[in-house]
């Protein structure tokens, strides 16, 4: 999306250049008449460059065609009235200079909302995280890639007795001190999501299976030394998975083995 983007600006601008430099060459210094007001459709190219750069350029744009238009109306046969400078010509490229800065103020201004609104959409509203569809748009990046990476699975334990015994609002609390954690023990790299109630999944490159066990035991530790208790469940792409399906069926397996494993440790427990 990103690219595409991009090409479509620098599309505005160099049809900006053609549009501006056949208007300026032709209908200024020999089409161009009293009253016929061709001089007007130099506004598209000043338009179309703020459109696609920004205030900066559509003001240096206003500027610039200000500036030719009146060196068009200075040679134009037709118009030249002996006097390079005027106050017409003046408030023109007054007029000029400051459509390019409106239209490219309100353009960049709409680019900064769509993209403000992009990442709301991508967002977890509780956690701030990513949700589920923005992280299987970057697990597809992953396997794009072709890079070794982890698919870390966190299943929060005792999440339901929180809500019941404490209230909603502390088990969505629990939940966000979560999110925190992982975004303080992982790289700016890595992915981070929220893909259910109390599920989280991390994406992060490696280059074993006993690295992304080392990678899922350490954040056990550090969640437990929070407070926070939690099952892990991990698979290395591509050796365990080379696609979402087969990636999230070997990290699930390992989930459950850790849950029952938990669970019997603290059922021994309990009797001893």
């Amino acid at each position: 999306m990103i690219s595409g983007l991009l090409a479509h600006r620098r599309a505005l601008v160099t049809a900006s250049i053609g549009a501006g430099v056949t208007l300026l060459s032709v209908a200024l210094t020999r089409v161009e008449v009293p009253v016929l007001g061709i001089g007007r459709l130099l506004y598209v190219p000043i338009v179309l460059l703020a459109l696609g750069s920004g205030p900066i350029w559509g003001s240096i744009a206003g500027a610039i065609v200000g500036g030719f238009y009146a060196v068009g109306n200075f040679l134009n046969p037709h118009l030249t009235t002996g006097h390079f400078v005027s106050l017409g010509g003046v408030l023109r490229l007054a007029a000029f200079t400051a459509i390019g800065w409106v239209v490219g103020a309100s353009a960049a201004r709409d680019r900064e909302l769509a993209e403000r609104v992009k990442e709301l959409a991508e967002r977890d509203f509780l956690t701030d995280l990513y949700n589920t569809r923005a992280f299987e748009a970057a697990l597809a990046e992953r396997f794009e890639r072709g890079h070794d990476f982890v698919l870390v699975l966190v299943d929060v334990d005792g999440l339901a007795l929180v809500n019941e015994t404490e209230g909603h609002a502390a088990g969505n609390d629990h939940l966000r001190r979560l999110a925190a954690v992982l975004r303080e023990e992982t790289d700016p790299g890595d992915t981070l999501a929220r893909t259910g109630g109390d599920e989280f999944v991390v994406l992060k490159e490696v280059g074993s299976q006993p690295e992304a066990a080392d990678i899922c035991d350490r954040l056990r530790d550090v969640l437990a030394a929070r407070g926070i208790s939690a099952s892990f469940g991990y698979a290395v792409s591509p050796d365990e998975g080379d696609d979402q399906l087969s990636l999230f069926h070997g990290a699930d397996k390992r989930l459950y083995a850790s849950k029952l494993a938990r669970g019997t440790r603290r059922r021994l427990r309990s009797v001893s």
